[in-house]
This record gives C-alpha cells, sequence and structure tokens, in this order.
C-alpha cells in the first residue's frame, strides 16, 4: 500500500464514501492541533473468553458489542501477486454482496475528537514504543521498496511471535535513513529505547548499538505507516448514534491485513471501522459487489475524489499515492470521446461556481433562487446526457460519469428537498411554485435517485450510498402519501406505492452491504432511522433548521 490514507470527507457534509482516502501528514496535524483531543491506544484483540462460542461472519452483534468481537476474522481471501500492482488479496471461492471478509484488531491504533485525527507521528511513536515494535508484520509490509511489494503473506496462518528489527531493512544499515515516501517528522530518530543504558559503568559504548537499534526500529515503522496506515475523521455516524457508548471520534492506525488491499475508483468492497471509543478499533471489510473466485479485492483510497471527474481523481491519486490509476472507471473515463470529456469537464467547472449562491440560497430560504439555482444545474445535466447519448457511451461508463459529477447531481437532489420543505412549511420566496405537492414531491424523490445510482455505481457501501438509500427510501413513501392524501387516480398512486417498495429494497440491499445481511429487525429500523437523519442533516443546518424541521408531516 502507497502513503497514509485519511479519510478527508468533506468541508460541507460527511456524505462522502467512507472507504480509504489519502490526506498528507500535515493536513492531519494541523487539523489536530484545531480540537483537543482523547486520545486511546487501542488493544491489538480482545481478551478471549473463556470457551467462547464460534465466530458467525454472517451474525451483526458485534456492530454494536464488542463483547462479541472475534480475536481475528479472514474471510475467503488469499494474498497473491496481481499483474501490475504486486500483490493484492483475492478471493478463493465466489463472495455474495455484503459478506464479511475481513474483521481484525489494528498492529496500533490512536483516537481523537472528531475531525480531529492524530498526526501520523504520534502513530509511529506509538508502534516504536509499543508490543507492536516486536510485530514481524513490520517486515511484511509494504515500504517503499520494489521487493517488499512481492513478499507472500499466508492470511490463514498470519505471522506470530517476535519479529524485532530483523530483516532486509533491520538494524542500521546504512541506507536511506528516512525511508522512502515517510513523513519527515515521522522518521527522525528519538529518544533512546528505555534500559539501553549499559550495566557496568554506564558505558557510552553500550548505549551506542541500543541507540541505533531504536533509530532503526522508528524508521521501519516510519516506513509502514506512511505507506500503510489508514485514518477518519470520524467512524460509522449512524451506528455511532445508536451506540451511547460510542460517540464519534477520529482516529489514525495500522492493520495489516487491510493494508494488503489495493485501490480502485469503483471498488468491490467497503471498510468500516469499529468501537473506538470501546478500545478494540476493529476493521471491517465487506464485498460491496459480488465477486467472482479469484478476482481482486479492492477498496478506494480517496474520499471526495472518488467523486469527482477523471483528471481530479487522478491527479489526487498520484499527489498522494505516487500511481497513475489504470482501474477499469478510469480507463473507461480516459477513452471516452473528446466531447464527452469537455462537457464534463464543463459542467464540473459550472458547478464549482454555482455552489456558493445555491448555498446561500439554502441558507436564506430563498426559494426563487433555490429554483434558479436547480434550473442551472438541470441544464447542465441534460446537456452531458444528450452529449452521452449522442455518442453512445455504455451505460457502465455514463454511471462513472455522473458519479464523477456528484456534485452537480446534489445540487439538484438538495434543491429539490429544500423547496418541498419550504413549500411544506407554508413558504415560496413570494411565488408560487409549478405544480402540485405531488410534483414536488415526486420531484424529490427522482433527483435523489438519480444521485442513489451514480453513487452506488463507484462508491457501493459507503456511507454517501448507505444515507442516500435510506432518504431515496423515505422520499418515495413520502411522495406515494401525498398522493393518497391528494386522492390521484389510482393506477398513478399504484405506481407510486411500488416505486417506494422499489426504493426500500434498495435501502435494505445498501444497509447488507455495509452492515451485514442479517440484521436484527431493531438494529435495521435503529440505522434507518439514523441514516434519514443524517442524510438531511446538513441540509436542515444550512436553513437554519433542525435536522426534521421543516419535513412534511411523517407519513
Amino acid at each position: 500500500m502507497e502513503s497514509l490514507r485519511c479519510c478527508s470527507g468533506t468541508a460541507r457534509a460527511p456524505l462522502r464514501p467512507g472507504g480509504r482516502a489519502a490526506a498528507a501528514a500535515a493536513a492531519a496535524a494541523a487539523a489536530s492541533a484545531r480540537a483537543p483531543r482523547r486520545r486511546l491506544r487501542c488493544a491489538a484483540a480482545p481478551a478471549a473468553a473463556a470457551g467462547p462460542a464460534p465466530f458467525d461472519p454472517d451474525s451483526s452483534g458485534w456492530l454494536l458489542d464488542p463483547r462479541q468481537l472475534p480475536e481475528r476474522f479472514v474471510g475467503p481471501l488469499e494474498c497473491a501477486a496481481i499483474g501490475g500492482k504486486g500483490r493484492g488479496l483475492r478471493t478463493t471461492r465466489a463472495v455474495a454482496a455484503g459478506e464479511l471478509l475481513l474483521l481484525v484488531p489494528p498492529l496500533a491504533a490512536l483516537t481523537g475528537a472528531e475531525e480531529a485525527a492524530p498526526p501520523p507521528s504520534e502513530l509511529v511513536e506509538a508502534i516504536a514504543a509499543g508490543p507492536a515494535a516486536a510485530s514481524p508484520w513490520l517486515g511484511l509490509l509494504f515500504d517503499g521498496s520494489a521487493g517488499s511489494a512481492r513478499a507472500p503473506v499466508d492470511l490463514q496462518h498470519p505471522p506470530a511471535g517476535e519479529g524485532g528489527i530483523s530483516g532486509p531493512d533491520g538494524g542500521d544499515s546504512g541506507g536511506d535513513s528516512s525511508g522512502a515516501g515517510a513523513p519527515a517528522s515521522a522518521a527522525a530518530p528519538g529518544k533512546a529505547a528505555r534500559g539501553a543504558v549499559a550495566r557496568r559503568g554506564g558505558a557510552p559504548a553500550a548505549l551506542a548499538p541500543a541507540r541505533r537499534e531504536r533509530q532503526a526500529l522508528k524508521r521501519r515503522a516510519a516506513r509502514a505507516v506512511a505507506f500503510n496506515a489508514f485514518g477518519d475523521r470520524h467512524q460509522d455516524l449512524a451506528l455511532a448514534e445508536l451506540a451511547p457508548a460510542e460517540p464519534p471520534a477520529s482516529l489514525v492506525g495500522l492493520w495489516p491485513e487491510f493494508a494488503l488491499l489495493n485501490h480502485d475508483c469503483a471498488p468491490n468492497a467497503i471498510n468500516l471501522p469499529l468501537h473506538l471509543a470501546g478500545g478494540q478499533c476493529y476493521m471491517a471489510v465487506r464485498a460491496a459487489r459480488s465477486i467472482a473466485a479469484g478476482d481482486e479485492v479492492t477498496i478506494s483510497y480517496v474520499g471526495p475524489e472518488q467523486l469527482r471527474p477523471l483528471a481530479p481523481r487522478r491527479a489526487a491519486l498520484k499527489a498522494v499515492f505516487e500511481f497513475e490509476c489504470r482501474c477499469a472507471r478510469c480507463l473507461g473515463e480516459a477513452a471516452l470521446p473528446d466531447p464527452v470529456q469537455a462537457t464534463v469537464g464543463a459542467v464540473a467547472q459550472a458547478t464549482a461556481e454555482l455552489r456558493p449562491a445555491f448555498e446561500a440560497a439554502v441558507r436564506a430560504r430563498d426559494a426563487a433562487a433555490l429554483r434558479d439555482a436547480r434550473l442551472e444545474a438541470s441544464a447542465a445535466l441534460v446537456q452531458l446526457y444528450s452529449e452521452l447519448r449522442r455518442c453512445l457511451v455504455r451505460p457502465a461508463a455514463r454511471l462513472w460519469v455522473q458519479a464523477g459529477l456528484y456534485d452537480t447531481l446534489e445540487v439538484v437532489a438538495d434543491a429539490d428537498e429544500a423547496l418541498l420543505r419550504i413549500e411544506a412549511g407554508g413558504g415560496g420566496g413570494g411565488e408560487a411554485a409549478p405544480g402540485t405537492a405531488g410534483d414536488a414531491s415526486a420531484a424529490a424523490a427522482a433527483s435523489a435517485a438519480a444521485a442513489l445510482a451514480a453513487v452506488a455505481a463507484a462508491s457501493p457501501g459507503s456511507d454517501l450510498h448507505a444515507q442516500l438509500a435510506a432518504r431515496c427510501a423515505a422520499a418515495s413513501r413520502r411522495h406515494a402519501a401525498a398522493l393518497r392524501a391528494a386522492r390521484a387516480p389510482e393506477d398513478a398512486v399504484a405506481a407510486a406505492e411500488a416505486a417506494a417498495e422499489a426504493a426500500a429494497a434498495r435501502r435494505s440491499a445498501a444497509l447488507a452491504v455495509r452492515y451485514g445481511r442479517a440484521l436484527p429487525a431493531g438494529l435495521e429500523a435503529g440505522l434507518v432511522g439514523s441514516l434519514e437523519r443524517l442524510a438531511l442533516r446538513d441540509l436542515g443546518a444550512a436553513a437554519g433548521t433542525g435536522a426534521d424541521e421543516g419535513d412534511p408531516a411523517p407519513v
């Protein structure tokens, strides 16, 4: 794995993929300095209870109860050579969407206040000063060298025992002391190890080997963190709402098995850090799509960039991870005809220029300005769809393009939702909205569904995917209720109710991918409520309302 992965989220809303995302060490340190932190060193594994029951990977109780966590779970995976990538993980049998692939503790992890993850330099210190320093994993993880990208790893029989700093770059080899790609602050030598003073008269000669060993260990830890660590500005917020002992927290840590996964801009797996406040800091990985036997399992290394067009997405990966992505999505978008690529760039630029005015309209609850913003964003999308049809772009590539323009889809969907809220509250900015309440609720449901389809194609299983699925199901249910209340024709009501059932099924599928396929009814209901609130909380906050204020009457 190349470089530190920290989920950068987004400045304007948490509705972004929660998968692996890149952030420079300096950015993490700056964010850390802005808020007080509580840091928790997470144990490598929970203490095993006497005679524990066998772990059931299809169960879901461990999502809220860390006492049900296994010591370590690895599903049908193996580490293998992947063409053009070095090594990676692939399946040993066919895997269904939502199946648990990994549930593993960290080598070391630190937590902090929400939105203020500890800097990676502190993780380096925690590894070098703790039991992780003796782990053989430090000699098996990618360290920037070509050889380390090919070292075999037996996932089913992980390395055990003390690894110390032995191996190809153990000790004071005289090579690059900073480590390829390691943050300068993380690689700086620190204090000598405790107990390093010689027993016979404190001779300086006896101190030197221990100091060199300590420095070599810190260099190895710095390389391991620089190329393999994961960070996130907060854990899953819906789960945090349901677990009083799990207040939102940020984290940075090193999960060796998880670090073996490679990147894809439309990945087939999703990761979920769990139980930060509970002291376990486990990492779960699930299949986000059906995966054939022998296929590579991939995740996303980036956050908001995953929902941006090809050029800025590739640039972000190149800047932080120093490779040019050649996944199917990137190659598919690179092969698009020039007119399509030019239109994509124009739509992205127009949306960036429109967003400040749109956000001001949301805050002011200005219905006329919201309609203007929606009209402009919709016109840009119509131009894009026309170009995609004219150039006969295949459906999968169309969805990838739309995912890259999620910001535009979001403007339309949020404008529709804001207008519906304003109308339900009896306000219209001095100008009556065209059509009926049924038309407004239909528009809100349709635009949210368009955004969901794009995100599901590029970021399945992400927090954004789950939140949008919950939002779409609620919007479809609300539209069916609006038609019933308006005594619309029976065929229209029946069609709306069928659409609501389909939206509920898509929501259940999204929850299964992120949280598991066998969720207890109570847990699923709680997650649905939390996800619905989270999906619109920023829209409500921008409008000066609570998460539920201004909503149409519940149905």
